[in-house]
């Protein structure tokens, strides 16, 4: 599951990982949304809470995504359910306007 850190941007804030889990071991940069506490109300947000490891409700920006150094992530604080990974990927496709198509190979 992707997991959850609190890292230096803006502020000392939470983010979600995005850069796969094993290309992290290998790369000098990641790529993180910054999590925050007051919705948008855009679709592209996804709800989080204290269940991922957080004080309570926040919402992952997946329209504000960054690239940070590796070294800046150190201990998680928490991850995301299996649920919400699927809904992660329903998510990414509405922010960055995807088309979803099958291999009919």
């Amino acid at each position: 599951m992707r997991q959850i850190y609190k890292v230096p941007l803006d502020k000392v804030r939470p983010v979600l990982v995005l850069t796969r889990s094993g290309a992290r071991r290998i790369l000098k940069y990641v790529t993180v949304a910054p999590i925050v506490s007051t919705s948008s109300g855009r679709l592209s947000e996804l709800k989080v809470g204290k269940s991922n490891g957080l004080g309570g409700d926040a919402y992952v920006s997946l329209d504000n995504v960054q690239t940070i150094e590796a070294r800046l992530l150190d201990k998680p604080i928490g991850s995301l359910s299996e649920e919400q990974e699927k809904e992660l990927a329903r998510k990414i496709t509405l922010a960055y306007d995807l088309e979803i198509f099958e291999d009919n190979s």
